[in-house]
């Protein structure tokens, strides 16, 4: 069975949301540690949450997308190779991102989605590796 990342997840859902704001999310390249990357994390949650609360269900069903959401996106991906480079065990990481998570409510059914899909405890694993040759 494939494993999908936490963020890749939220990325999936959050990508057909519109929102006229952001919230900030730090660079996952500041985080020292896989500790530092849990705080990130959250916040990337708690900002998909923000988007997804201001987004209409019609505009989810219609495919509104806004391009804020790229953003989020992008400090996704960043997260996941930051958590590569610091040898986070993505499994540990996602169960800590939802527990740091566990005081959010679903304020709206897109949330209500978002949330679903976090506390499920989607586990990650790391990006696939790109291979190289060099030619002798």
């Amino acid at each position: 069975m494939r494993r999908m990342s936490l963020i890749g997840t939220l990325m999936v859902l959050a990508v057909i949301a519109c929102d006229d704001g952001q919230p900030d999310v730090e660079a996952p390249e500041s985080a020292e540690t896989c500790d530092g990357l849990v705080d990130i994390g959250d916040q990337l949650v708690r900002a998909y949450a923000l988007v997804l609360d201001q987004t209409d269900v019609g505009d989810l069903t219609a495919g509104a997308v806004d391009e804020n959401l790229d953003e989020l996106a992008e400090i996704g991906r960043e997260l996941d190779a930051r958590a590569v480079r610091l040898e986070c065990d993505f499994a540990e990481l996602n169960a800590a991102i939802v527990e740091r998570t566990s005081d959010l409510d679903a304020t709206s059914p897109p949330v209500e989605m978002l949330l679903s899909v976090v506390r499920n405890g989607v586990v990650g694993e790391a990006p696939p590796v790109p291979v190289t040759t060099v030619a002798p």
